[in-house]
């Protein structure tokens, strides 16, 4: 069951999560900024999962990647980036590689299963609810302890430990909305 907030909701090839759309030829420029929420009842209990479509900043060092930062570039034009210069303003996670410019879907809330850490974390991730915070490295999140405040807003709590093999980790995603 899909619940979309702006009616309609198109999404080429139907995927939240494969979305890569050049913005010269999107033909729905009113859907920029839309949010959508998916439960997903396959697995038990259901899970839900907050998706909202931006725009890419064309001049980023780093490629958006599954598992990437997004920060806010600007809230008015629904433009994000992965330029840590911006981690202040944390607007969620990229869920593919995405060409600089493209439209995409960034998902805000519910769970991620792969959000991208920093080679050094402050705290190692865990099914204890760590804070999971924006980084000083482009695309990057960090872990700190849940009994300290986190320094950046942050993006959600961990829900699982770290993946050593590509430095990735599980997060139950919570990144307030900006529509």
């Amino acid at each position: 069951m899909i619940n979309v907030r702006i009616q309609p909701m198109y999404i080429p090839g139907g995927d939240p999560e494969g979305m890569n759309e050049p913005a010269a030829t999107w033909r729905w420029p009113g859907l920029l900024g839309g949010v959508m929420t998916t439960d997903d009842r396959s697995v038990s209990p259901a899970r839900s999962k907050t998706y909202q479509m931006v725009r890419t900043d064309s001049t980023m060092s780093v490629n958006p990647f599954r598992g990437a930062v997004a920060w806010w570039q600007s809230r008015a034009t629904y433009t994000t980036t992965t330029a840590a210069t911006d981690r202040g303003m944390v607007a969620g996670i990229y869920l593919n590689a995405v060409t600089k410019g493209n439209l995409t879907l960034i998902q805000t809330k519910g769970n991620m299963a792969s959000v991208k850490g920093i080679d050094a974390l402050t705290a190692a991730p865990s099914t204890a609810g760590l804070w999971v915070i924006p980084s000083a490295t482009a695309a990057k999140a960090d872990v700190v302890a849940a009994g300290g405040g986190p320094t950046y807003p942050p993006l959600g709590r961990t829900v699982g430990t770290l993946n050593t093999g590509d430095n990735t980790f599980a997060v139950e995603l919570d990144v307030p909305e900006v529509l």
